[in-house]
């Protein structure tokens, strides 16, 4: 078996991982994007994947644009049987879904057709799914859209993060993304198209989607809270100034279901928010400018008090 990896991201070490494991080296050729200024030092860096393929001695190419002349000759030569996308950053063109001899196949996040796109995961969480999984299916010149070739569900825990999901589905998806391979190979598998009257989108998020509107239900911050870490992240303003908020649970505890949303509360060194309904029970923060700490900690330095305000813009609320 001969594969051609087309990968960037982290999902797809573990994949990588397996892919090294059982084939020779000679029969493993991996495609990621180029080396990008990353960090705070803005110095050039290469991704996961070229990185950890190099360490595992695999041949690595990163074209700035996929699907140019020299990309098509080195994988027409290469003679792969199988292309394999995964978390890659560019939409494969016609000509590289169209080259290998048997299949090119995709390993995505989610139990498609539900949440095609860039952000599944973050979305099953904001959405409140309770069963999520992984689905490798047929390249299509459309997005998401190809046949369906084996799918495993999975639970999502109560209070799973992004970071938690994403890193037990990369697990899963490279277990099943090996199955397909190689029940392709012994031709068991029949793809079954997807029903696109249930297809929904996950689109990719951004730095202002972090933002916390206390107006929301206590249930819809709390999922936003773990749905967006590490990436973008969410946070909210106090005392004019920016503080990310990076965990938080749902409470049962009566509170004072009159105070208007964003409305802090400080009992026995924990921090409490009202939310457009419930409250929420921040547990770690982070400051503007300071590193993360654990909220009790956070109220003894800077001594909030009950009654103060979290905005969902930037003002000052008097402390």
């Amino acid at each position: 078996m001969k594969v051609i990896l087309t990968a960037s991201g982290t999902f797809a070490l573990p994949s990588l991982e397996i892919m090294a494991a059982r084939l020779s080296p000679d029969n493993l050729l991996v495609i990621s994007q180029p080396d990008r200024r990353r960090g705070r030092g803005r110095q050039y860096q290469p991704t996961p994947i070229k990185q950890r393929a190099l360490e595992l001695g695999l041949s690595v190419i990163t074209p700035e644009k996929i699907g140019s002349q020299e990309d098509i000759e080195i994988s027409s030569k290469f003679a792969a049987d199988f292309l394999v996308v995964i978390d890659y950053g560019q939409l494969i063109p016609h000509s590289l879904i169209t080259l290998p001899h048997q299949a090119a196949i995709n390993l995505h996040p989610s139990l498609l057709p539900k949440h095609r796109g860039p952000a599944p995961i973050a979305w099953s969480l904001l959405m409140g799914d309770s069963i999520t999984g992984v689905t490798t299916q047929l390249l299509a010149d459309r997005i998401d859209s190809g046949d369906i070739l084996l799918q495993r569900k999975t639970e999502i825990k109560a209070s799973e993060t992004s970071i938690q999901l994403t890193e037990r589905l990369q697990k899963l998806g490279a277990e099943l993304l090996w199955e397909t391979l190689e029940k392709w190979q012994a031709g068991s598998i029949k793809p079954v198209p997807q029903d696109n009257d249930q297809a929904s989108y996950a689109p990719k998020l951004h730095k202002k989607d972090g933002l916390l509107d206390w107006k929301q239900d206590a249930h819809e911050l709390e999922r936003r809270i773990r749905a967006l870490n590490p990436w973008p992240g969410t946070f909210t303003f106090w005392r004019g100034k920016r503080l990310k908020v990076l965990a938080a649970t749902i409470i049962t505890i009566e509170m004072d279901k009159a105070q208007a949303p964003g409305t802090i509360q400080v009992s026995e060194e924990r921090l409490y928010a009202a939310c457009g309904r419930g409250f929420i029970q921040i547990t770690k923060v982070q400051p503007e400018g300071r590193q993360p700490q654990n909220s009790s900690d956070f109220l003894r330095g800077h001594h909030l008090t009950t009654g103060e305000q979290f905005n969902s813009q930037e003002k000052v609320s008097s402390p």
